[in-house]
């Protein structure tokens, strides 16, 4: 009589006539695949594609990767960062040609209301510079908003001392002609915008 291992199938059990019992074991499938040797894979079958699919990394096992270069902050940003609003602005304001990164700052200052007390107290030295960055872009569309409120604060703060220092007055009344023109501009715009609307009405346009 014979009989087979009912879990692995693997172990053959025969009973002889003469009383002896022979065990053959054959290893099991799974037995069979580990030991099956990497370097029998063919190159190019799936078997060798999918090398290493089902590997799972050990713990604390990763990729080192160097570490990439912060991006320095502007002058700028390092004394906003400090809240260092004066230094911040007079330091834009020595490379006023380039009106964007002036106005970005001028932004960040009236965002933390904070325009005003940096505007303060300066003298005819510290004033010139603003002074001819408001008249070279106030007119600009892109910047006489935030400029014309600049242009306001820094008339209400030196409006009594005008007159002694000839250079400021002078530029002052630059900027104040720059300002009606804007001004001027600005009304026509408006009347011209006005008109339009009355005639799309009129026509049924939208």
């Amino acid at each position: 009589s014979s009989g087979i291992n009912a879990e692995y199938g693997t172990r053959l059990v025969a009973g002889c006539n003469d009383g002896l019992v022979n065990i053959r074991e054959n290893p099991s499938p799974n037995t069979a695949a580990v030991k099956r040797s990497v370097s029998s894979i063919l190159p190019g079958s799936f078997a060798f594609f999918a090398r290493g699919k089902n590997f799972l990394p050990t713990a604390g096992a990763g990729v080192s990767e160097k570490p990439g270069k912060r991006k320095k902050l502007a002058q700028y940003d390092m004394h906003l960062k400090r809240f260092q609003y004066t230094e911040a602005f007079d330091y834009v304001m020595k490379s006023r040609n380039n009106p964007e990164v002036v106005v970005t700052v001028l932004r960040e200052l009236f965002r933390r209301d904070a325009m005003k007390r940096v505007l303060s107290g300066r003298d005819e030295i510290t004033l010139q510079p603003i002074l001819l960055f408001l008249i070279a872009n106030l007119t600009n569309p892109r910047y006489c908003t935030i400029l014309t409120d600049v242009t306001h604060i820094l008339s209400d703060l030196y409006a009594p001392i005008l007159g002694l220092s000839p250079t400021v007055d002078k530029l002052f009344e630059k900027l104040n002609r720059r300002l009606k023109l804007e001004l001027k501009v600005q009304e026509q715009y408006m009347k011209l915008q006005g008109a339009m609307e009355c005639f799309f009405a009129a026509t049924g346009l939208s």
